[in-house]
């Protein structure tokens, strides 16, 4: 994803790309999570603390606990473990002519 102009605006770079992007948050203590909502706020997100970003195409998490995860701008809470892969073409999408 770039930030395309703030207040916590992405877009992918290539939806075709056959490619998952990972976000993982993991701030330590309270100013700096404050620290991570303000530059995701101003758009200033790209080397906050905290913040790891990656891409890939499958994903596992090995793991038994519960863990909150956001998929498509919704919260989930998932128990694992947890197995994410790409399908390159898989979905179809009818955009407007012009």
């Amino acid at each position: 994803y770039e930030d395309v102009g703030g207040a916590g605006t992405f877009k992918k770079k290539s939806l075709t790309d056959g490619k998952l992007s990972i976000y993982t948050v993991a701030p330590e203590g309270a100013l700096e999570s404050i620290m991570l909502l303000s530059k995701l706020a101003l758009g200033n997100w790209k080397n906050a603390a905290g913040l790891g970003v990656f891409e890939t195409t499958s994903l596992k998490l090995r793991h038994t606990p519960k863990i909150d995860v956001l998929l498509d701008g919704e919260v989930y809470s998932l128990k694992g473990p947890l197995s994410f892969q790409s399908h390159p073409g898989a979905l179809n999408i009818m955009v407007p002519k012009g």
